[in-house]
């Protein structure tokens, strides 16, 4: 495996109606140049600190696990797009496309996908995996990472708030070897998730699996007590950061692959015993669980007593990353009502293997799907996402 840094220097000349581009990597004297092609396209909307704030905009563009593509017309940026590998895991995603209006109908963001795919996939193999989310007001990205070779495996449901609540979707792009890598014992999902699974299934040719009900997994359950949880809330994301590393290096913690997030909220239960790291977006109201050292047993609860506390803290969308060979963990994550959103095969290099994971999510804002617009199979998970929902939260109405 060839590292990533040795092939930041390749270029690339692309010819498209008489016209001739290159495709290079970022520059430090670039940056007035980045930030004034996304200024153009998103004006004061554009909200990642990587555009934003030029430190860190520096910072990334000499980071060896980012490749930052640009698209130049003579010495002009008129595209721009990045990538973001995780070695260990062998995982990377794409993000931040932008070409400038004035150059659209060139495909160049399509061919600067193409460029960084081969460098990451084909030249320094250094994932196995590439992922993208998309928005859902336009159908152009998805038509686009389609185009690709980008598989269809999920929807995220009121992800974040941009103007108002965005469903995004995930879309992802295989090595060729990477299924045969694939670890393929699992013992069974549950039946939210084998349905969630039979459409990924479908989009990427993977096996059948079989359907397991909670009584076949679980035999006669007896009553437990439910543990009085609370929790303490830490602000202080330095001080998180340096712990997490100690207790991920320790092996003290369970790890939801959350490769590209730091965390940045600490939730201690007051017993002492206890600890979560979360992600949490305050500006898009979106949070994610990175780690923790929860007892499995009472999984489910303490799940409850995370989203509650995240509630109060402004949170509207939590997220959740499962092995999903965990079938305890499934079931419990599932009985504190996260919702199963997007199945991803192949998502983690473990021991010569790469394992398949289950995204589940839980919000508390009301859905608005009026205005989105979504191709192919993402409809079906749509189905499948309001499906579970119903069953979830309307269960008692229906009853009555």
């Amino acid at each position: 495996m060839l590292g990533l840094e040795a092939f930041k220097d390749k270029t690339q000349f692309y010819e498209a109606n008489g016209r001739q581009f290159l495709f290079r990597h970022a520059q430090p004297e670039d940056a007035s140049e980045i930030q004034n092609l996304y200024w153009k396209i998103y004006g004061p909307n554009y909200h990642s600190k990587i555009i934003t704030d030029r430190e860190m905009m520096l910072e990334t563009i000499s980071d060896p696990s980012f490749l930052w593509l640009l698209c130049c017309d003579g010495k002009k940026v008129i595209g721009s797009v990045l990538f973001e590998v995780d070695a260990t895991n062998r995982l990377a995603k794409t993000f931040g496309a932008a070409v400038d209006p004035d150059y659209r109908g060139f495909s160049i963001m399509e061919k600067m996908t193409i460029f960084g795919i081969e460098l990451i996939i084909q030249k320094s193999r250094i994932a196995d995996t590439i992922y993208a989310t998309t928005r859902t007001l336009l159908v152009a990205p998805q038509r686009i990472t389609e185009k690709l070779g980008f598989k269809k495996l999920g929807l995220f449901p009121n992800v974040k708030k941009v103007g108002e609540y965005e469903t995004h979707t995930l879309a992802v792009y295989f090595a060729p070897h990477a299924l045969a890598k694939r670890y393929t014992r699992i013992p069974g999902l549950p039946p939210e998730v084998h349905s969630l699974y039979k459409i990924a299934a479908e989009e990427v040719g993977l096996p059948g699996v079989p359907v397991i009900e909670e009584s076949q997994f679980y035999g006669k359950q007896e009553g437990t007590n439910e543990p009085e949880i609370k929790f303490e809330v830490i602000d202080a994301p330095k001080y998180i950061k340096r712990h997490f590393e100690e207790c991920r290096k320790a092996g003290i913690i369970n790890i939801h692959l959350f490769s590209f997030h730091t965390p940045n909220l600490l939730l201690c239960s007051t017993d002492g015993f206890t600890e979560v790291f979360m992600y949490f977006e305050k500006e898009f109201q979106h949070c994610a669980i990175i780690g923790d050292n929860l007892n499995s047993v009472h999984y489910d609860h303490y799940l409850n007593a995370i989203s509650k506390v995240m509630y109060d803290l402004g949170a509207m969308y939590i997220e959740l990353l499962v092995p999903a060979d965990e079938t305890d963990l499934l079931f419990k994550a599932l009985k504190a009502r996260f919702i199963p959103c997007a199945y991803y095969p192949c998502m983690r290099y473990v021991n010569g293997h790469l394992r398949d994971y289950v995204v589940l999510s839980r919000t508390f804002e009301a859905f608005d799907f009026m205005q989105i617009k979504l191709v192919g199979r993402y409809s079906e998970y749509l189905k499948h996402y309001v499906k579970v929902w119903s069953r979830f939260y309307l269960r008692k109405q229906e009853e009555d």
